[in-house]
């Protein structure tokens, strides 16, 4: 997959969405993964039906209000919606390269869905590996559930660039480990969603509704129900075992509620804390989710293509965009740099040609035989003052040469004038070479302060070394 740096262009910055039955949610992060903005807005009851969107109006209008109130700083999002609305299914492929998977699972979605492939959205995600197979799991969404939605959010001002289930979207956070399962609990004021986690991905999924002549309590009581009767059913197929976990979100998600449906499972039970209040949860995992393209094998993506294509076309652009941007920026201050080293460079030859022609002047005034003996002053002068300056490495050089062992290949050396410092790098055959002229520049007169570092004597053949040594004033 082509993809474009981020030296140019910033990081794609997004919010996080999550769409309920009676009520929608935003989130988003700073840079740290905290908090910064939120906002709630609920809905009409029948905005959606079955996932379906029926009240474009109502839904139209809380995204507006939603992003009135919670003063977003970015267009784009990442949308959470509910995990019934969706389809899972685990599939086996034999061991193909990786760019042919996307192939390969779009051939078998006919025969995994119970709906034609031109009406549905799926997204694929790579489990793992064994036995020279693929285990993959497939999601769908059916496109009457996302088209809706991507036509209100973009008429908004919005930008959507991820589809995700609710609880996939929760699991990515779980950390649960490969042989893990969970059962997320997403209690509500409506609906509950009781989702069994396999493998990080949803393999069962029912609702428990709240009606209006239910009490609370008969409302917990068809949850626990609900529990048991999953937890009976897939402890006997064998998928629940006793290092399973009970995770409890939604907007009920209190103690007292969770103390009752931990009675009724014997797995660790624990109130997901990941917002400050357990509502937000799954529009704050959308909001730290890592956002990839719906061919990236290791996410799930339910985002229609095509509107990922413009994504890609978007980014292409801003990128040349900015790379053109920045080069003729770049070749702006290189313009000045050397407008200014050129005009400089004139002012000090202005300078420098009226001090000799005033020098020329004066010289011209005087006598011949006074101009030359203040010629032979300057250029003694200038003798004098070169003289601290005329030290150089030419003899230390030749005695140097003399003490390099046969076995030594000397590649390259230094000089330091101002520290009067030699700097000796090369490849010694033998360690005892190395160390035998060592010892030969200790011993030299001319020289102090011989450096060897430790590593350089850890090979005893073939060592490549730097050695270092001053010349004593």
């Amino acid at each position: 997959m082509f993809t474009l740096p981020n030296l140019f262009i910033p990081k794609r910055k997004f919010f996080g969405l999550s769409l309920g039955r009676t009520v929608i949610r935003g989130v988003e992060t700073d840079e740290t993964g905290q908090i910064a903005l939120l906002s709630e807005v609920p809905i009409p009851e029948g905005t959606f039906q079955e996932g379906v969107l029926q009240n474009k109006d109502s839904f139209s209008a809380a995204i507006k209000n939603l992003l009135a109130r919670g003063n977003f700083t970015t267009p784009y999002v990442a949308v959470c919606f509910p995990e019934v609305y969706a389809y899972s299914r685990e599939l086996v492929l034999p061991q193909i390269p990786k760019s042919d998977l996307a192939e390969a699972v779009s051939w078998r979605v006919k025969d995994l869905f119970p709906f034609p492939p031109e009406e549905i959205y799926t997204d694929f995600k790579l489990l793992g590996q064994k036995d020279s197979e693929y285990k993959i799991s497939v999601v769908a969404a059916r496109r009457q559930v996302i088209d809706p939605l991507v036509a209100i959010l973009q008429s908004v001002g919005l930008k959507p660039i991820s589809f995700e289930p609710g609880s996939s979207i929760i699991s990515n956070l779980l950390n649960l480990r490969p042989d893990q399962c969970a059962l997320v609990i997403d209690i509500n004021r409506t609906i509950t969603y009781i989702t069994l986690v396999a493998e990080n991905k949803s393999v069962f999924t029912t609702i428990v509704n709240f009606t209006l002549p239910d009490t609370a309590q008969v409302y917990l009581k068809n949850i626990q129900q609900a529990l048991i009767e999953i937890s009976s059913y897939y402890q006997k197929k064998g998928v629940l075992k006793n290092n399973a976990t009970t995770i409890i979100t939604g907007e009920l998600a209190r103690d007292d509620w969770a103390r009752a449906i931990a009675s009724q499972v014997p797995y660790p039970t624990q109130i997901l804390k990941l917002a400050p209040n357990p509502a937000f949860n799954k529009a704050y995992a959308a909001a730290v989710s890592k956002i990839a393209p719906p061919d990236d094998e290791n996410t799930i993506n339910i985002l229609p293509l095509d509107l990922q294509s413009a994504y890609n076309n978007e980014r292409r652009s801003l990128f040349y965009n900015s790379l053109l941007t920045q080069l003729g920026l770049i070749l702006f201050i290189l313009n000045i740099i050397s407008l200014s080293v050129f005009i400089t460079i004139k002012l000090e030859s202005g300078k420098f040609e009226r001090k000799t022609e005033t020098l020329s002047q004066f010289i011209d005034s005087q006598t011949s035989k006074h101009r030359q003996l203040l010629q032979l002053n300057t250029n003694a002068k200038n003798i004098v003052n070169l003289a601290p300056l005329r030290t150089t490495p030419k003899n230390y050089i030749a005695s140097l040469a003399s003490l390099i062992p046969p076995g030594i290949s000397v590649s390259k050396w230094d000089f330091d004038d101002a520290k009067q410092l030699f700097s000796i790098t090369g490849v010694a055959q033998d360690r005892s070479d190395l160390l035998k002229l060592k010892n030969s520049l200790e011993n030299e007169g001319s020289f102090a302060k011989v450096t060897l570092p430790l590593e350089s004597l850890e090979s005893s053949t073939n060592t490549k070394f730097t050695l270092s040594f001053i010349i004593k004033k």
